[in-house]
Formats: C-alpha cells, sequence, structure tokens
C-alpha cells in the first residue's frame, strides 16, 4: 500500500514538472538556403499556431552560415502576417560578428549558428495562424555562405496586461 502511495505522489510530482515545461512551449524552424546563396526572390516562409493571447512571446531570427560568408552582418526583412491578415514589416540588421571578426553564436568545422531575438515579449493579440517571411536585404544577390534561415517563437510565463474599456 506504501509503494502505490509513493508511486502516486512521484506520479504526480512528475505531471506537475513536467506541464510546468510547457510554459515554454515554441515554435521552431530553419529552411534551408539553396545552393547556399541567398537570392533575393527566395523568401522563407513559416506557418505557425497562436492558441494563447494571454502571455507574450519573444521571436527570434536563426542564421546559419559559412566561415566565407564575407560580412559583419545581414539586414533582413521580417514580414509578419496575423491571423485577421495584417501584415507588418521590419527591418533588422543581425550582427554576425563582433569588430575584430569574430563570428557570434556556436560554430563547428567553418559552419556557425546563431539566434537573435528580433521582437521580445510581444502580444499576439489574436488566436489562429501567423505567417513570418525573410527576405535578405543586402546590396549583393545572391548573398553567398547563407545556409539556413529560421525563426522561433517563444512563449513567455509572463502574462500580458489587458487594458478594459468601459
Amino acid at each position: 500500500m506504501k509503494s502505490k502511495f509513493v508511486f502516486i505522489v512521484l506520479f504526480c510530482l512528475g505531471l506537475a514538472a513536467f506541464s510546468a515545461c510547457t510554459l515554454n512551449d515554441s515554435f521552431e524552424k530553419n529552411i534551408p538556403i539553396p545552393n547556399d546563396k541567398w537570392d533575393y526572390i527566395f523568401k522563407p516562409e513559416y506557418h505557425f499556431i497562436i492558441k494563447d493571447t494571454t502571455v507574450l512571446y519573444t521571436i527570434f531570427v536563426n542564421v546559419r552560415h559559412l566561415d566565407a560568408y564575407g560580412f559583419m552582418n545581414m539586414w533582413v526583412w521580417v514580414h509578419l502576417q496575423q491571423p485577421d491578415g495584417q501584415v507588418t514589416h521590419q527591418r533588422v540588421q543581425l550582427k554576425l560578428a563582433d569588430a575584430e571578426g569574430k563570428w557570434f553564436g556556436e560554430g563547428l568545422n567553418g559552419i556557425w549558428m546563431a539566434r537573435f531575438p528580433i521582437k521580445e515579449l510581444i502580444p499576439m493579440h489574436n488566436q489562429g495562424e501567423y505567417v513570418i517571411s525573410l527576405e535578405q536585404d543586402m546590396r549583393i544577390n545572391p548573398l553567398p555562405a547563407v545556409m539556413a534561415m529560421g525563426i522561433k517563437v517563444q512563449r513567455s510565463a509572463i502574462k500580458r496586461t489587458i487594458k478594459k474599456t468601459n
């Protein structure tokens, strides 16, 4: 009888720990860039569902590039379409290296992966499908040595404040 009680307690604790982990639910997807050369016409698109509009979210852009990438930064247009059809556009600079040319992120065998927060702790006002597309905005086309681009949308545990109207 005592071992059953211990099992039930441990099971409940495990279930509670598992459900606590779901507070940081996220969506992440990386899309390969054809031939490692990002052309203006190639705009990777990411579809994800937002169910919980009571919390804040952070959106990241992921970049996988080769050591041969010739710049310290990358300019990218981020287009966000909400479920109601409203679209916002944001031009962001992703700093890939410091002033001495040392790459940010993690690298192995000449391949680097870095993640950049571009919108931090923002509300998602509508439930439903969101679409983010990325568009390269550098002066060179196609942009060489870019292997993949991605996004991550991470749910925070922070509740958003909702203003009540009278």
